[in-house]
C-alpha cells in the first residue's frame, strides 16, 4: 500500500499486480522469441538478399543499370508511367523510331504494378528514374527468394536446404 492506495488495480474485472504484469511481459517475450525462431529461416533469406544487394550497390553503383536496362527499359518504364499518370494507356511510344507499338511488346511493363511501385520509390528516394531497375531487381529477387524458400519447405526439404535454395534462386542469372 502506497499513499493509502493498494499497489494493484482492477482491469477487466481482474486484479493486476506487479507480479501479473511481469508474467505478462515474460509471456510476450516468449511469444516473440518463438515467432522469431519460427521465421528465422525467412529472415535469413531476406537479410541475405538485402546484404548482397547492398554489396553490389557499394562496389558498383547502379549495378543493374547496364546495357539494355539503361538503353531501353528505363526509357520504356518512364514512358509507361508518365502515360499512366496522365490518364492514358501507353499503346504506342512515339519517342522511338517515329512510333512503335508499346503495349503489345509485353516487356514495357504497362500492366505490371511493380513498375509503377519501383518508379514511385525511385523518385521518392533518389529524385530520378535511374533507380527503377535497381528497385525492380531488388523486389523481384526478394520475392523470388522467399517464394522459393516456401516452395522448398512445401516440398518437405529441411530448413537449411530451403534457405540455401531460396538464396540461390534469388541470385541465379536467369
Amino acid at each position: 500500500m502506497k499513499d493509502g492506495f493498494p499497489s494493484a488495480h482492477w482491469v477487466d474485472n481482474t486484479i493486476c499486480t506487479q507480479e501479473n504484469r511481469i508474467e505478462q511481459g515474460r509471456k510476450m517475450l516468449l511469444n516473440l522469441k518463438n515467432h522469431i525462431k519460427k521465421n528465422a529461416a525467412v529472415i535469413c533469406v531476406f537479410l541475405s538478399v538485402v546484404f548482397l544487394f547492398i554489396g553490389c550497390e557499394i562496389t558498383h553503383p547502379y549495378y543493374f543499370l547496364q546495357d539494355d536496362n539503361a538503353d531501353w527499359y528505363v526509357c520504356s518504364f518512364e514512358h509507361t508511367v508518365r502515360s499512366a499518370f496522365s490518364g492514358e494507356l501507353a499503346l504506342y511510344n512515339f519517342h522511338q523510331f517515329s512510333g512503335i507499338p508499346h503495349l503489345d511488346k509485353g516487356q514495357s511493363g504497362v500492366l505490371n504494378p511493380m513498375v509503377y511501385l519501383a518508379w514511385i520509390l525511385s523518385h521518392a528516394l533518389f529524385g530520378h528514374s535511374c533507380a527503377v531497375i535497381e528497385i525492380l531487381a531488388f523486389i523481384y529477387s526478394l520475392m523470388g527468394g522467399i517464394a522459393m524458400f516456401y516452395l522448398l519447405k512445401k516440398l518437405k526439404l529441411n530448413e537449411i536446404a530451403a534457405v540455401i535454395g531460396g538464396i540461390s534462386w534469388a541470385f541465379n542469372a536467369f
